[in-house]
C-alpha cells in the first residue's frame, strides 16, 4: 500500500485536495483509506460515554459499532496500532494522510501559504502542488492539476507493486 502525506499550512486546501483525489482514485477502482493527522492535543472519545468508561476502566482499545459505521479508540502507543497498519496495508491500495508534516513518510506539499508551514522544508517531499514553487528539487503541479497528481499517485502505486512482486 502506498502512503502519502498531504501537508500544507492551515487553510491551504489539504482537505479539498484529498477529497478530489479520493473521489478520482475510488471512481477508478482503487481502495482508498485516509487518516486525518492533527497536531492539536485532544481526545476523540467523550467523557461519560460508554466507550470512554470502558477505557477508563482499563480496556486498551474500544470499538463503537453501529449498523452504519464503527469507530476505534486507543492510545497511540497501544501495540494494536501496528496491527491496524498491517490491516491497512492488506485491504487498501493507497492511504492519504492529511497532515503529519513531521513524519518520514513521502509528502506532497501544498504550496499555497507555504511561508506559514511549521516545518520548512519537510522531509521526503516528492511533489509540490500549487501556485508557488516552494522547493526547486521536486515535481511541481499547478493548482487544480488533480489529474497530474492522480497520475503520479497511480505511478507510485504501480512501482510499489513491482517492488513487492520482485521481492516475493
Amino acid at each position: 500500500m502506498l502512503e502519502l502525506c498531504i501537508v500544507g499550512a492551515k487553510n491551504s486546501g489539504k482537505t479539498t485536495l484529498i477529497e478530489e483525489l479520493v473521489h478520482r482514485l475510488s471512481t477508478n477502482g482503487y481502495k482508498v483509506a485516509t487518516i486525518k493527522h492533527t497536531a492539536h492535543s485532544h481526545a476523540f472519545d467523550t467523557p461519560g460515554k460508554d466507550s470512554f468508561r470502558h477505557r477508563a476502566a482499563g480496556a486498551k482499545a474500544t470499538i463503537v459499532k453501529s449498523n452504519q459505521e464503527f469507530a476505534f479508540f486507543a492510545s497511540p502507543e497501544t501495540e494494536i496500532n501496528n496491527g491496524i497498519e498491517i490491516l491497512f496495508h492488506k485491504y487498501f491500495d493507497v492511504c492519504l494522510i492529511e497532515g503529519d508534516v513531521y513524519s518520514d513518510k513521502r509528502k506532497i506539499v501544498i504550496s499555497r501559504n507555504y511561508e506559514n508551514l511549521k516545518v520548512q522544508p519537510p522531509k521526503n517531499v516528492i511533489a509540490i502542488y500549487g501556485p508557488e514553487c516552494a522547493l526547486n528539487k521536486t515535481i511541481r503541479f499547478e493548482l487544480n492539476d488533480v489529474e497530474g497528481l492522480y497520475a503520479l499517485i497511480v505511478k507510485l502505486m504501480n512501482e510499489g507493486k513491482k517492488e513487492i512482486h520482485h521481492e516475493g
